[in-house]
């Protein structure tokens, strides 16, 4: 019998298996790099709540003016209306919650809530308008964030 008759031995086997799963991990572990940009630093639970606040704040404030015209006034996003918002969108009550209004060239219209930390925040952006004569004809900025 020559050497060229024998089978595939065991250790040939777990050689070429050990391998071939060293290189499928290595090459999944540099895709990792190439979704960080698109994934969210805060999680998906918490953009879900920053989601459902900011419809909750649109759908409360709404106008029969049309889609997305809020009624808002200088008491809008005060500490106990904001406290209303969080327990109608199921908010947990360690969660902090910011609202801010801003106009097309970045003035703050209204704001609140405590003051963002520097920490990643979940976040959710609505498009909107004021009632005519309040400002915000060509729209605004609403941004929850959720910490």
């Amino acid at each position: 019998m020559s050497d060229t008759d024998r089978g595939q031995t065991l250790y040939d086997f777990l050689l070429g298996t050990t391998l071939f799963l060293l290189t499928v991990v290595l090459v999944l572990s540099l895709f990792d790099p190439l979704f960080a940009p698109f994934t969210s630093p805060s999680g998906a639970e918490d953009d879900a709540m920053a989601d459902r606040f900011a419809d909750r704040v649109v759908a409360e404030n709404a106008t029969p003016f049309g889609d997305r015209t809020l009624d808002i006034d200088g008491e809008s996003f005060d500490e106990e209306t904001l406290e209303t918002y969080r327990a109608r969108a199921g908010l947990p009550a360690f969660r902090s919650v910011n609202v801010t209004l801003e106009s097309g060239t970045g003035e703050v219209v209204e704001s609140g809530g405590p003051t963002r930390p520097d920490e990643p925040v979940a976040t959710a952006s609505r498009i909107v308008t004021l009632p005519p004569g309040e400002g915000c004809q060509d729209g605004c900025v609403l941004r929850v964030e959720v910490w």
